[in-house]
């Protein structure tokens, strides 16, 4: 299937899917900001990378999440999005996740340049109280080495860009 399709394809498959959970009232939807880009601030010759995700809880053991991160340097940056599906084995705690869906702009080599991405995610979620939580995760980029391409430029261009990277997330849920 066309790359294109794909994405409509998944794109219609989780809409439907967010809009029957919403409707059945199981659905929570949270925001989480990446704590780990104040490690980043204190090595800013390398550049900084800032993470806010967005997530939709569709089932007890199923999330769905749309991280933008914005990666600069002096000289580059990259903003990148996607769509995850999140698995909680044991409903809360630990959790694995991939990338369904995954794209970066980066103005690398002095233009503009839409890249595949693909991340694997693995790590632990940390319910604090009702709403609030903290979550320590380790994300692998390029797992299957599928967009090699891809992400030698991103770290040519972005120093601070890794191929692994830990995040502690601090979030809430409404």
């Amino acid at each position: 299937m066309p790359r294109k399709n794909k994405a409509a394809f998944l794109s219609l498959v989780l809409a439907l899917i967010l809009m029957t959970s919403l409707h059945a009232q199981e659905a929570t939807v949270g925001i989480a900001v990446d704590s780990s880009a104040l490690v980043d601030l204190f090595r800013m010759d390398k550049g900084v990378q800032l993470d806010i995700e967005a997530r939709c809880t569709i089932t007890e053991d199923f999330s769905i999440r749309m991280p933008l991160v914005f990666t600069f340097s002096s000289t580059s940056f990259l903003f990148d999005s996607g769509l995850f599906l999140v698995y909680y084995p044991w409903l809360t705690g630990p959790f694995a996740g991939f990338s369904m869906l995954q794209y970066g702009v980066t103005d690398s080599l002095g233009s503009y340049r839409i890249l595949a991405l693909s991340e694997i995610l693995v790590g632990y979620t940390l319910n604090l109280d009702q709403h609030w939580f903290l979550e320590a995760s380790l994300t692998l980029r390029d797992p299957a080495g599928a967009y090699e391409e891809e992400y030698s430029l991103i770290k040519g261009v972005l120093p601070v860009y890794s191929t692994n990277r830990i995040r502690l997330l601090c979030g809430y849920e409404f």
